[in-house]
């Protein structure tokens, strides 16, 4: 616990404080608790802190703090005015906590939740590089037969002073077509070097996908990261929809947590992949679409995952970002991934996840980052459907709207 006076200077720290930190009270006395964070939290989401409590208004959210060790930790904590009898603030009192080893096994288990969806895809990814391969090979035969050809072609080329008075080369030039292998061959090796560039494009992907990330958020490129989805989702979606893609050019670089992104917009593509499967059971005449559009405005870079698909039936609607919670086969779904993608999104990144849904007709998840201090976003004016762009996919009147309550969910 650690109380400030109304200018932020530090009044009274608690032995846990003392014993976590490494330094003595006397050393905090008098100073400010943003001495402690010095280069770890920009000076303008401390800024934006410091306005919300001079304002009355509690704050709760997570940030660093440098030990005297040198030690950096990563402190979950909530600090809340304390008023007089008149409505006068008086004090500023902060309950916080060390959650660095908390944090550590998060980043592990995401990463095993990150190796565990990589598992799943395996044949589907394996599958995505055995086609391109697959005519690499058949081209490298070609080339085999034609560089036999055109030996032959050499080797009596060699022989020879004079060509248009060997007859056994004109007999050679009877069996062989020139013509054709001169065409050919410049298109098989274009084949092949596409070949080798969708593979190490994959590649690529599945390397940044399953990279382990940082503890500390970067500024990402959100449309890349996008593609980097659907490159490694390609095999779950391509059989049953059409995808594609409206990226905003000008869209800013968020800061995030690039790993635990992917996860998130992977689980939401592959859950958009299952619903069309799920609805062309009954309507197998009914080509698939997903439609993914960014955009952005002050405040909040946004995504839309569009899918025509079976849609959410209103009864189960508060309950799919619940952990384990599926409507799929035993055995064919575990009921963590939209569960997952809502942590990310709202817990790590300080986002906003929700959908809109017309059962039978598709769904629309609606994704906001941050685009200044994730810490703040939940103390921001929270911003309205109506705000967004028209999607492409218009839903019928009867589809309702979902938008899940941060707090409430774990």
């Amino acid at each position: 616990m650690v109380i400030t006076d109304t200018s932020h200077k530090i009044l009274y720290v608690n032995p846990v404080v003392v014993a976590n930190s490494g330094y003595s009270a006397d050393e905090y006395l008098g100073r400010t608790p943003w001495s402690f964070r010095h280069g770890l939290v920009e000076w303008a989401a401390m800024e934006e802190v410091r306005q919300l409590l001079d304002g009355g208004v509690a704050w709760s959210g997570t940030m660093k703090m440098r030990q005297k060790s040198g030690a950096v930790c990563e402190e979950e904590i909530t600090v809340s005015p304390a008023f007089d009898e008149d409505g006068r603030i008086t004090h500023h009192v902060a309950v916080k906590r060390d959650i660095s080893i908390i944090q550590h096994l998060q980043q592990q288990l995401a990463l095993t939740q990150k190796l565990e969806s990589i598992g799943q895809l395996a044949a589907g990814i394996a599958h995505e590089i055995n086609t391109p391969m697959q005519y690499i090979q058949n081209n490298l035969a070609f080339f085999d037969q034609a560089f036999a050809d055109i030996e032959k072609i050499l080797v009596e080329i060699a022989k020879t002073g004079n060509l248009s008075a060997s007859d056994k080369f004109s007999a050679l030039l009877d069996t062989i077509d020139l013509e054709f292998l001169l065409t050919e061959i410049p298109e098989s090796l274009q084949e092949v070097q596409e070949g080798i560039k969708r593979i190490v494009t994959i590649i690529s992907a599945l390397r940044e996908f399953s990279h382990p990330g940082s503890s500390d958020r970067v500024n990402t490129d959100i449309n890349h990261a996008l593609q980097t989805a659907i490159i490694v989702s390609r095999n779950e979606w391509k059989y049953v929809a059409e995808l594609d893609t409206s990226l905003a050019s000008d869209l800013p670089p968020v800061p995030c947590y690039p790993d635990q992104l992917n996860q998130a917009l992977l689980n939401v593509l592959v859950n958009a992949a299952h619903a069309i499967a799920k609805m062309q059971e009954t309507k197998p005449d009914r080509m698939g679409r997903v439609h993914i559009s960014t955009y952005h405005n002050e405040k909040w870079a946004e995504i839309r995952i569009c899918d025509n698909g079976c849609g959410i039936p209103q009864n189960i609607g508060q309950r799919i970002f619940d952990p384990f919670f599926t409507t799929k086969e035993i055995g064919k779904g575990t009921g963590q991934g939209l569960a997952i993608a809502h942590n990310i999104i709202v817990h790590k990144h300080g986002g906003k996840i929700d959908f809109s849904s017309t059962p039978g007709e598709g769904t629309v998840f609606h994704i906001s980052l941050p685009l200044l201090n994730p810490a703040l976003a939940h103390q921001q004016e929270e911003e309205g459907l109506s705000d967004r762009p028209d999607s492409e996919f218009v839903l019928p009147r009867s589809n309702y709207i979902y938008s899940p309550e941060p707090d409430k969910r774990a």
